[in-house]
């Protein structure tokens, strides 16, 4: 039996149909940054109530908004049939260092912020915590 020789022009052919289903399970990925869009919202969202109700109210306006996000991240990752090279890692990453971004913020918030911004620190606090996620969103979108 002979072997399939493969010309110049073949091998081009393939690296192409290759390249064009790289492309197309790229951009077909539901979740390029979306889950950071959902916490960011959280985030953003939900910091202030505590500038614009009283705790309990806020605290469970958070709580509720947080159980939204919640459930948007499962219906995202539901959604993720085929993952990406290093989305996992990236994501990790992400948080950790968002997590420790937000116990600054947080506080920064409670010892010396509140007295200097009466009435807006916890607008600027949401705000300013939710500035990571949007900045990753965005770096995800454009990967």
């Amino acid at each position: 039996m002979s072997e399939p020789t493969f010309d110049r022009d073949h091998a081009l052919a393939a690296l192409d149909e290759v390249e064009r289903r790289r492309r197309a399970v790229h951009h077909a990925d539901p979740g390029r940054g979306l889950v950071f869009l959902i916490w960011g919202g959280v985030l953003l969202l939900g910091l202030p109530l505590f500038d614009l109700l009283p705790p309990p109210l806020a605290g469970g306006g958070l709580s509720l908004l947080a159980l939204l996000g919640a459930v948007g991240t499962v219906l995202v990752a539901r959604r993720h049939v085929v993952v990406r090279r290093g989305a996992t890692r990236r994501y990790v990453i992400t948080l950790l260092l968002w997590t420790a971004w937000y116990l600054a913020l947080l506080l920064s918030e409670v010892t010396w912020a509140r007295a200097l911004a009466r009435g807006w620190g916890w607008i600027a606090g949401g705000v300013l915590a939710s500035l990571p996620f949007w900045v990753a969103a965005l770096l995800e979108r454009e990967r």
